[in-house]
């Protein structure tokens, strides 16, 4: 479809449903995808079509999943665009390559309310990399991303909760690596980077004496053993950390800086290997110390993560009112014992689940009365450390019965049972 959008005079208005079966479905089920398309100018003389015919086949969806894409336009390398990103809209930029490149990226909020992401496409439609490892106001930042085909690459730019505002994209590229191991990182920043094998990366901020900082070392790879070490201006190391296994993240949380000027970030590995990792610096006080921000939970995926000892996890997710949800939380071990909690947008404890011992799944299933951020913690009973596996499922509502036949110019009538819908055939 994207020639259709090349040019200002070729403009397509196209609505997209794409229709999965759930994670029940056999091996290889099928998938429907629908396009609605009509000339943007002559959109509402269709819109009002478009929508009956929907109504024929769509199951009962969640709001959340459903998103405009705008086609911005090209960019080029080396090119700074600011633009507004509208609520529910994704955005969508292109940048040609004609040869082989290095990418680097910086998409920054405008505002203090923004938790941007962005996707970075090939031309194949393959997803090359998701810069989402920030929170909300932080900038995302990708160094040296290896573009390796000639075409057109796509720039996916969101917003978690659908949330409307300004942001500020840059991209540069280059026939050669641009970053030689030191670099620049700020604080509410977020960067997405390559350790090469047997090297290590420093990453340099400017801090005040008294501040309060957290760092957070995320592998993007289960094999990463990362190691996590911050030095002070005068050489002193500060904190040093090589907790977790292979793939966990290692977690600075309320370091208080001793000095104003220059503090080193270093990154590097366990081992020979080297991985992708993202880095994130952020203020931070000792009231987090025993709370991880695992990030954020979509319908119909699973995440997985570890839980440090006397650690507890938050994770998000957008919901409307009256989905019905169910979380599902399952130990990678035996002995893990875990629980969880559920949280609506105020702040009120809806549901927990603990009924079984170590090693078995914890679920919780809940009809959700408010639309808004639902927050979802996880933690061991008795602090233990161990990983688990958790996912969100949008429970299938009540499929519509069938109640018999129309003809032109007929009335009929039925009954409804509370909760069931109705449908009638017609030749």
């Amino acid at each position: 479809l994207l020639p259709f959008f090349a040019t200002p005079d070729s403009q397509l208005h196209t609505h997209i449903v794409y229709l999965i079966p759930p994670t029940v479905a056999p091996a290889k089920p099928e998938q429907i995808l629908f396009l609605f398309s009509a000339p943007d100018d002559q959109w509402g003389d269709f819109a009002d079509t478009f929508s009956r015919i929907m109504a024929t086949f769509m199951p009962r969806t969640n709001a959340t999943a459903r998103t405009t894409t705008h086609i911005q336009g090209e960019l080029t390398a080396g090119e700074s665009v600011t633009s507004n990103l509208q609520k529910g809209q994704q955005d969508l930029w292109m940048l040609f390559v004609n040869e082989p490149q290095y990418l680097s990226l910086r998409l920054e909020p405008e505002g203090d309310q923004l938790d941007l992401a962005a996707a970075i496409i090939d031309p194949m439609g393959r997803v090359l990399a998701n810069l989402d490892n920030g929170y909300t106001n932080n900038s995302e930042r990708v160094v040296d991303l290896f573009l390796p085909e000639n075409g057109r690459y796509l720039i996916a730019i969101s917003e978690f909760d659908k949330q409307a505002g300004s942001y500020h994209l840059n991209v540069n590229t280059n026939t050669t690596p641009a970053f030689n191991g030191h670099g620049d990182i700020l604080l509410n920043e977020t960067i997405q980077s390559q350790l090469p094998a047997e090297t290590r990366h420093l990453w340099t901020f400017e801090g005040t004496a008294g501040q309060n900082i957290s760092v957070v070392l995320t592998p993007l790879q289960h094999t990463l053993d990362a190691i996590l070490n911050v030095y002070g201006p005068d050489g002193t190391r500060l904190a040093a950390l090589d907790e977790g296994f292979s793939g966990d993240p290692e977690v600075i949380s309320g370091l208080s800086l001793p000095l104003t000027g220059a503090y080193t970030i270093v990154v590097s590995s366990f081992g020979s290997a080297g991985e992708a990792y993202a880095l994130s610096l952020n203020r931070g006080g000792e009231q987090t110390a025993n709370f991880y921000d695992a990030g954020d939970l979509v319908y119909g995926q699973s995440r997985r993560e570890t839980l440090r000892a006397n650690e507890a996890h938050a994770w998000f997710f957008q919901a409307q009112s009256g989905d019905e949800v169910q979380i599902k939380a399952t130990p990678l071990g035996d002995n893990l014992d875990l629980d969880i909690w559920l949280v609506d947008p105020d702040i009120n404890l809806l549901a927990t689940a603990d009924l079984f011992l170590g090693g078995e799944a914890e679920m919780l299933e809940e009809t959700l009365s408010a639309t808004g951020q639902y927050l979802v913690l996880g933690r061991e009973f008795s602090g233990q450390p161990g990983s688990y596996e958790i996912g969100l499922m949008a429970m299938p509502g009540t499929p519509p019965a069938y109640a018999g036949t129309v003809a032109y110019s007929n009335a009929v009538s039925g009954t409804l049972s509370s909760g069931q819908s109705a449908f009638w055939l017609f030749m």
